[in-house]
Formats: C-alpha cells, structure tokens, sequence
C-alpha cells in the first residue's frame, strides 16, 4: 500500500479531529523545532564539551 502527500495530509486531519476539537493540522505548518528531535542533557553536555575542545585547539 502506498501514500502520497495527500492521503497522508488527510490522515493528520482526520487524527487532528478525532478527539472532537476542530484543530486542523497541515505539513507546511510543521516547524523544524517539531521535526528536529531535542536531544538528552547528558548527551547536549557532552556534545558542548566537545565543541569547546575543538574551538581550544582552533585558537591555539
């Protein structure tokens, strides 16, 4: 079985109505912050101290 853009933009409509709001959801009206996954603290940490390792060693 396969979808193209329409049926699956029909999809989230029918999901966006499903518990009685009126809500209607479209793909241009997705951002990149919901698309993007936000990572775990420990791993923004250390991907932070690695960044600060790099920029050491640009400036030295």
């Amino acid at each position: 079985m396969e979808f193209d853009m329409s049926s699956l933009a029909n999809i989230a409509l029918l999901n966006a109505g499903a518990d009685g709001d009126t809500a209607v959801m479209s793909f241009s009206d997705i951002t990149l912050t919901e698309v993007t996954p936000i990572p775990e603290p420990s791993t923004a940490i250390l991907g932070l101290l690695g960044l600060g390792l790099v920029a050491r060693r640009r400036r030295a």
